[in-house]
């Protein structure tokens, strides 16, 4: 609240999130629902377009199917143009054509200009058992405009 956030609305799929968000940072959020943002009740749904988001952050969920290119976009759209975009995920999904679609998702969302690019920091996430790191990349940047459906149908 002393930066000047109003409120924290947090969205998962697994109710455990929401009890641990409640359990490790009490009073923080404002809101934390349990649903599919792909598919929300047409009540949340109305909910959420009203509250006029400046932020989106999504840590440590992209990649190995945890948030889809679909899901991503669907919080995206959330956010009004000019707001913030923060999310961290695996640097070869990011850099490179990957399994679930980001690498094409992310290369286009920033070639047509909904998401202009400020920071990428590269870093290790951790080591696996073996010693060989996990590399990660976080990124910052603003939202310029919605994604559109057409974009989704050719990141799939």
């Amino acid at each position: 609240h002393r930066e000047g956030v109003q409120s924290i609305v947090g969205i998962d799929t697994i109710p455990e999130a929401a009890t641990a968000a409640q359990r490790d940072r009490p009073g923080v959020y404002k809101n934390y629902h349990i649903a599919d943002i792909c598919n929300l009740h047409p009540t949340l749904a109305a909910d959420l377009k009203h509250s006029q988001f400046n932020t989106l952050i999504c840590v440590s969920a992209m990649a190995l199917g945890h948030v889809s290119p679909d899901a991503f976009a669907h919080a995206f759209n959330l956010i009004t143009n000019g707001g913030w975009i923060a999310f961290n995920i695996l640097q070869k999904a990011y850099k490179s054509p990957d399994d679930w679609g980001l690498y094409n998702f992310f290369s286009k969302i920033i070639k047509y200009g909904n998401l202009e690019v400020r920071i990428e920091h590269i870093y290790r996430h951790r080591l696996l058992m073996n010693g060989n790191p996990i590399e990660n990349v976080a990124v910052i940047g603003k939202k310029w405009k919605n994604i559109p459906d057409k974009i989704l149908s050719t990141c799939q």
